[in-house]
Formats: C-alpha cells, sequence, structure tokens
C-alpha cells in the first residue's frame, strides 16, 4: 500500500475537510468544520500549510501547521516528496 504526501492547496478543499473529519474521530471531537469561506482562507495562507498522507486517494493522516519553516526542515530531510 504506497503512502503518498500530498501539500494542499485551495484546490483540496474536500481533502482538507476529509483531514478535518479524521482528526474529529482519532481524537473523540465532535464533528466541527468551519465554513468554506474560513476554510478556504487558511489553505490559501502563506503561514499555514497542511499536508496529508494518501492512500487510493483517501485521506489517512496529515499534518496542518502554521510554522512553515519547521515543515521544511522535516520534508528536507526525509525521502518522501511532496506533490502538488
Amino acid at each position: 500500500m504506497a503512502i503518498e504526501i500530498k501539500h494542499l492547496t485551495k484546490e483540496d478543499l474536500s481533502k482538507f475537510t476529509s483531514l478535518i473529519n479524521l482528526f474529529n474521530m482519532v481524537f473523540e471531537e465532535e464533528s466541527k468544520i468551519g465554513s468554506e469561506a474560513n476554510s478556504l482562507k487558511l489553505l490559501n495562507s502563506k503561514y499555514f500549510i497542511a499536508l496529508v498522507a494518501l492512500t487510493e486517494n483517501k485521506v489517512v493522516g496529515g499534518l496542518p501547521h502554521t510554522n512553515f519553516q519547521c515543515i521544511i526542515r522535516i520534508v528536507l530531510r526525509s525521502s518522501f516528496t511532496i506533490s502538488q
């Protein structure tokens, strides 16, 4: 089972929503998703990054983050690639 790491953009709103739903399930939180406008604002921000792990185009994990330099260090030290 291959895992693909993908950097989400505004075109990936459904994957971002899937990531939030996954977090809600794993952390046993109420299913709360902000408005589509707020999600798009986050995905368009230069201060926010969301990476998802995909298997057969299904979100199986992910990492939203607001400190871009930290993510770059992780990516540069790793052997996986990020697709856009």
